[in-house]
């Protein structure tokens, strides 16, 4: 009776072994996929973040560019500047000779 007592109690205590092992398995696992899915995540946040970043670069410089291009020298603001002046003396003349 004791020996059958000793073996029930074995049993009991390999199966709660078992239950428990199981169980942190299972927990382990999951853990697992949770920490793999976190990675998946920040992986590709990251990509994103560097695609945006390319995306801003390249935007800026088609702005640097598209602003030098429409600067203008010193010799194209001298050269507007006259055909201006030449255009006001024309229509001055032209007013003058109007009223007379």
């Amino acid at each position: 009776m004791v020996n059958q007592l000793r073996g029930d109690q074995n049993l009991f205590l390999k199966a709660k072994w078992e239950e428990q092992t199981d169980n942190k398995i299972k927990r382990n696992c999951m853990r697992n996929a949770i920490e793999d899915m976190k990675r998946r995540k920040a992986s590709d946040l990251q990509g994103r973040k560097a695609k945006l970043a390319e995306l801003l670069q390249a935007e800026d410089r088609m702005y640097e560019k598209e602003f030098m291009e429409n600067l203008e020298t010193p010799e194209q603001v001298r050269q507007k500047m006259a055909e201006r002046l030449n255009h006001l003396k024309q229509q001055r003349e032209q007013e003058r000779q109007e009223q007379v």
